[in-house]
């Protein structure tokens, strides 16, 4: 899919590229200055408010301490009075009446000043050792939860004791399911330091309740957690138990995330040193945030308008950019077009301005180089059968006006030596149908003229007529016209100059001005042999295309039928056939036996019936289906002429220290990082790789088979330097020459 989408956008025009690249780069800009400008906000809301909430909770924790020194100084004035200390020395039930009720009236009097004088205190209780409990206020369900009376067996009196005299806060439940502070301190003998009994003092919740509601920041949850692990709290829903984890509290205070019920909180805490209680402060994150939907308007605003304004921007300036390049574009494909009569206008010495110099600069070269590049392509594409793809590939310099599948090939001849005006005038003529026609001339050698026609066989002949009797009558210059058959592929133009060549051995036997190829061969053999169709289906066996070679069969049969052609001519084209599959298959490692008989040519085809030659020209089809069945419909099109010929030289001329892909393309007169690539190409490894195989077989039959000193065989595979030779042989095979010649001995 992103391969799919590069693929896409790297087909765009440049200023769509250009618009989409710097819009998408500001795109991820914004969003992360977006994104990294809310996170910040966040953080300095979260630290904000948790700094707030510590201050609060200190403030809170210094206010409930101060409440609860003022509850202890009050409990110390009760329990080290002399009247209590005195009543509880004794076991009051061991008293009288009258003195009983004395010690309770004495105790309640006085716990009954300390509650009057004190705020919040719902109730005192005081037990002594003898389950004796002097109380003033509520009841407490600690009081009601000592069996049978017996306080001295309960779990909170023991800890009293335990205390020795030092005061223990909790939080407990209260009657009606209420929470309630306790506060618990054993009473100790002012003479003996003797434990006397327990006090006990009941806060109201209230006392919490109006510190926690006094407090500015109401949005979120205030509790305390006791040591126990009980938790006190404003929400009544018991949703803090899920949300308050004491295992996250390591610190005296601070602060910690938590997830619960599908949402995030942030718990705050603080220790209180006096009670060993936390304090905590718990808000929904959400909520802490409630605001700032608001600055993700502003911000969604501000994004889209800083968007819509960079893209503007953007596409303004990629069409700065692109523009010059378009222009260069388009002047590009009028020189593609054959139109070098350009120029780009460079307004600024950026790289734009130097590209568009550059490019002024090739132009005035190729002008002045191309008549002679032109009669280079031309002579290479006469002088070797040219596949489509090498000509499309070489043309691209030359931009010969070739486009039409229609090529043939003339050439006039002049038997006198011209005079300068008028061969400037018969110059003049052949190039001005030039601009009119697709056609391309130039000076083969003097006197002759070559023309290659890109139009069909009925246009050729006209203007090769109309140009011959111009240089007849208007010119009064004896000139000759010789045609060669006309084909529909490039590679078939080395043919029709071949042939229009060979008429030129008839021009003293026929009296014309004009001659075509296949006029002139009818007269010769009395009859037309097929040669143009002959030429075609080579081709088309080498190109491996069974469906070409039927349809050209087809119509050899029906050109056979049509000219009456004689036997004899129709074993020749056969034998021919014959010989040239067998030269393929040898040379594509096939077994020509796997094809047809090899004697078939050898023995006399006396063809004098429709019947018998349209069974021999079936069988010779079958055989060209085995062939190209045989090579894996791909062998024949592996090798053009121009491999062809350089496979035949490197394996001639290995040894040569020249040889490399300069030296090739100079001889085959190609260019040489396209023969590198058709090389690679058609064979399926690199120049160097194959000639390099050429040469280790070269050394290695002179190591086994010969006396010559290594320092000689290199210079026989083409290196000059033994050293070289020997660190190159054994990367090669893993050995040095001198212990592959023992191995090989």
């Amino acid at each position: 899919m992103l391969t799919r989408l590069g693929l896409v956008f790297h087909n765009l025009k440049l200023s769509y590229k250009l618009t989409i690249a710097i819009s998408f780069v500001c795109l991820i800009a914004l969003t992360l200055f977006s994104t990294t400008t809310i996170m910040i906000y966040k953080n300095m809301m979260t630290d904000k408010e948790i700094s707030s909430t510590l201050t609060n909770l200190d403030a809170f924790r210094g206010n409930l301490n101060n409440y609860l020194n003022g509850i202890d100084k009050s409990s110390v004035l009760l329990i080290y009075n002399p009247a209590i200390q005195d009543h509880l020395e004794s076991n009051a039930d061991l008293l009288n009446p009258e003195d009983r009720l004395k010690a309770f009236q004495d105790i309640n009097q006085k716990i009954k000043e300390i509650i009057n004088n004190s705020y919040g205190i719902s109730s005192i209780a005081i037990m002594d050792n003898y389950n004796n409990a002097f109380t003033f206020g509520e009841s407490s369900n600690l009081l009601t939860s000592a069996p049978n009376g017996n306080y001295r067996d309960t779990a909170w009196f023991r800890m009293a004791e335990n205390r020795d005299g030092l005061y223990q806060w909790e939080i407990t439940d209260w009657s009606q399911s209420k929470k309630t502070m306790h506060m618990l301190r054993s009473i100790k003998s002012i003479r003996n330091q003797q434990t006397l009994g327990v006090v006990l003092f009941t806060i109201s919740p209230d006392i919490l309740k109006t510190m926690f509601t006094s407090d500015s920041q109401m949005d979120g949850i205030y509790s305390i957690v006791v040591s126990s692990g009980e938790i006190y709290s404003q929400d009544e829903s018991g949703r803090q138990q899920s949300i308050i984890d004491t295992s996250k509290m390591n610190a005296a205070k601070g602060h910690y995330f938590t997830e619960a019920g599908g949402k995030t909180y942030i718990v705050t805490y603080s220790t209180n040193p006096l009670t060993n209680w936390k304090f905590t402060y718990t808000i929904e994150q959400n909520v802490l945030f409630k605001d700032i939907k608001y600055i993700y308007f502003i911000w969604v605003v501000f994004f889209i308008g800083s968007f819509i304004l960079i893209s503007l921007i953007s596409l303004k300036i990629s069409k700065s950019i692109s523009g010059p390049l378009k222009t260069l574009t388009i002047l590009n494909k009028e020189v593609e077009r054959g139109n070098l009569n350009v120029k780009f206008l460079s307004l600024y010495k950026d790289e734009v301005g130097i590209l568009g110099s550059s490019f002024n600069r090739m132009l005035d070269n190729i002008r002045e180089g191309i008549p002679l590049r032109r009669e280079k392509m031309l002579r290479s594409i006469l002088e070797q059968n040219m596949s489509k793809e090498e000509f499309m590939e070489l043309n691209q310099l030359t931009a010969l006006p070739l486009i039409q599948p229609f090529y043939q090939v003339v050439l006039i001849d002049f038997a006198i030596d011209l005079p300068a005006h008028k061969l400037k005038l018969m110059e003049e003529r052949m190039y001005r149908y030039g601009e009119t026609s697709p056609m391309v001339c130039f000076t083969l050698k003097p006197g002759q003229y070559c023309i290659l026609f890109n139009d069909s066989k009925e246009e050729t002949y006209r203007i090769t007529n109309e140009l011959i009797d111009y240089y007849h009558t208007q010119l009064e210059i004896s000139a000759v016209g010789y045609i060669g058959n006309d084909y529909n592929e490039i590679y078939f133009v080395k043919n029709s100059f071949e042939e229009a060549k060979e008429l030129s051995k008839y021009r003293f036997f026929i009296d014309s001005h004009c001659m075509s190829y296949e006029a002139v061969m009818g007269k010769v053999w009395q009859t037309t042999y097929p040669d143009k169709l002959e030429n075609q289906l080579k081709y088309y066996i080498e190109q491996a295309d069974p469906e070409q070679c039927r349809t050209l069969v087809g119509n050899l049969l029906i050109f056979i039928r049509d000219n009456n052609i004689k036997p004899f001519i129709i074993h020749t084209l056969l034998a021919n056939m014959y010989i040239y599959l067998q030269q393929l298959s040898v040379k594509h490692h096939v077994d020509p036996q796997q094809l047809f008989d090899p004697r078939i040519w050898q023995t006399d085809l006396l063809v004098d019936s429709q019947g018998s030659f349209q069974r021999n020209f079936d069988e010779l089809i079958a055989a060209i289906e085995k062939y190209i069945q045989a090579i894996g419909g791909q062998g024949a099109r592996s090798l053009s002429p121009a491999i062809q010929k350089a496979v035949s030289v490197m394996e001639a001329e290995y040894n040569n220290y020249e040889m490399g892909i300069d030296f090739m393309a100079r001889i085959l007169h190609i260019n040489s990082v396209y023969f590198s690539q058709l090389f690679k190409k058609e064979l399926g490894t690199s120049f160097m790789d194959y000639l390099s195989q050429i040469r280790l077989g070269h050394a290695r039959r002179l190591l086994g088979e010969s006396n010559l000193k290594i320092k000689e065989i290199s210079k026989e595979v083409g290196y000059a330097d033994p050293h070289y030779f020997g660190i190159w042989f054994k990367d090669k095979t893993g050995l040095t020459p001198s212990q592959y010649r023992n191995q090989s001995t």
